[in-house]
């Protein structure tokens, strides 16, 4: 008799716990693509399953107006052009090698000052239109240097940037305004509409953003029209980087003050009880 007390008392604990913390209805579509993940010779360019899709940004989809706000402020001509992704394996950076998305984008037109920009992107294009509240964004994104005895006046990568588009058209995006080179990781906390970690916050002044109906999320680079190294897929002079992986992940879950003390209340029960036997 006292045996099945306990296990009542325990189910009742676990019960509360699963019913106050996690909501079977409102999981979260997390996944990771790239190293560590779908590999990027299955991932992309490509479907997956359940609909997700790797594609790369044509000039004709144009920018978002997350993107309008940030890089007009920039002070520099810019505009979108057309973009092509390929899975080409591993790739070494400043002596780190990681498997790699090669992006690559033709500059739109090599007799424009250096100092203006072309803006390449790819996204991951969801099936659905999930919930991204209570997620965090990591990604990893490698940016070729100068080539070696010949540094240009301009670094040929100039920002890097996450945008999330909405099911209305609505985008929201963190951009950071200065080069880098070499392998770096990143990650942003898309609950907090705020400059993260170098990254400057902007949102479509129009349309708004609603993170809880993202359809997708969006990759962008900018890169000047001064000459590339060539790239690893062996394109001489077109603007180009390299992506190790995209992951939204869940937060760990945290159960509300009640319910962590409806908790606690069980587990002293379950405690008495075993001391009674």
């Amino acid at each position: 008799m006292q045996t099945r007390i306990h296990s009542r008392v325990t189910l009742v604990v676990v019960g509360v716990v699963l019913a106050g913390g996690f909501n079977p209805a409102q999981a979260l579509p997390t996944f990771r693509v790239g190293e560590g993940g779908v590999p990027w010779n299955i991932a992309g360019p490509g479907t997956l399953p359940g609909g997700a899709q790797i594609r790369a940004v044509q000039a004709a989809d144009g920018l978002t107006g997350a993107a309008q706000e940030f890089y007009t402020q920039q002070g520099s001509p810019f505009e979108l052009v057309d973009s092509n992704i390929e899975a080409i394996g591993p790739v070494t950076l400043n002596g780190q090698t990681h498997d790699a998305l090669l992006m690559e984008w033709n500059p739109a037109n090599m007799s424009a000052p250096p100092e203006n920009l072309n803006i390449a992107a790819w996204e991951y294009v969801y099936g659905v239109d999930p919930d991204l509240r209570g997620t965090t964004i990591h990604f990893s994104v490698g940016v070729p240097g100068f080539p070696p005895g010949t540094p240009p006046p301009l670094p040929p990568i100039w920002d890097i940037s996450l945008e999330l588009i909405d099911a209305n058209g609505g985008s929201a995006g963190w951009f950071l305004p200065s080069p880098v080179f070499g392998w770096t990781d990143y990650w942003i906390d898309p609950d907090n509409p705020m400059n993260q970690s170098g990254f400057l916050y902007f949102e479509d002044p129009t349309l708004g953003f609603d993170l809880s109906q993202v359809v997708a999320i969006r990759l962008d680079e900018a890169g000047t029209t001064t000459m590339f190294p060539v790239n690893p897929g062996g394109t001489a002079f077109w603007d180009w980087n390299v992506w190790n992986h995209l992951e939204v992940e869940s937060d760990p879950i945290v159960p509300e003050p009640a319910t962590a003390s409806l908790a606690l209340l069980g587990l002293s029960v379950l405690v008495r009880r075993r001391r009674m036997t």
